[in-house]
């Protein structure tokens, strides 16, 4: 891929992460907890961000490429986000799963089946 490609949808990715992620506005005075999320931002590495956790707490978040399975253990932080890089995944060309689950219970779970373009099969008239 080229790098400018490579980087615009990276910002691309980052900026759709943004408002998945970020918190919805109330009408109503009483705060709500918001369900907790999770998604992919990066593929190469991959990079998982997620919200809806409580402040502080360990979160285990893992990845799945193909039959390979990863995990890592992270922190939320004070709005009760966190962000967890996979180093040696690369899942630029390929389906994979990420789920997180809290300290608490609260879980979290995204899916990506679809290969996009260029590694992707074009579809033909």
């Amino acid at each position: 891929m080229a790098p400018i490609v490579k980087a615009i949808s990276v910002i691309s990715l980052a900026f759709f992460a943004s408002l998945i992620l970020g918190e919805a506005t109330s009408s109503s005075p009483a705060k709500t907890k918001p369900r907790p999320a999770v998604i992919g931002v990066g593929e190469s590495p991959v990079v998982v961000a997620g919200r809806g956790f409580a402040r502080g707490e360990r979160v285990t978040v893992r990845a799945a490429v193909e039959a390979r399975r990863y995990v890592r253990v992270v922190r939320a932080n004070a709005q009760g986000r966190f962000a967890a890089r996979f180093e040696t995944v690369n899942a630029e060309c390929l389906p994979f799963q990420v789920s997180a689950v809290g300290r608490s219970g609260r879980t979290a779970a995204h899916r990506r089946i679809q290969i996009p373009p260029p590694c992707g099969v074009v579809p033909q008239p």
